[in-house]
């Protein structure tokens, strides 16, 4: 029975928190709205960049050549 209790805490904090922070989260966000057009353009875009290089096989090949470009390759 204590498992069962501590399961549905598990389970349960963390809807409890995301509703009690669900006024905050509403008012970040409509600070943010006017950048909503620009991010789901650039969002799109970058998607539609990623399924072009899986598509390729060349996504690998593109993120060895940014992380040596970037330093962290070893």
């Amino acid at each position: 029975m204590g498992l069962l209790a501590l399961y549905s805490l598990g389970l349960g904090i963390p809807f409890l928190m995301a509703g009690f922070a669900t006024s905050a989260v509403l008012r970040l966000l409509s600070r943010f709205k006017r950048y909503f057009r620009v991010v789901e353009i650039a969002s799109g875009v970058l998607m539609i960049a990623v399924g072009v290089l899986i598509f390729t096989g060349s996504l690998q090949d593109t993120f060895r050549h940014l992380l040596s470009v970037l330093h962290l390759a070893g």
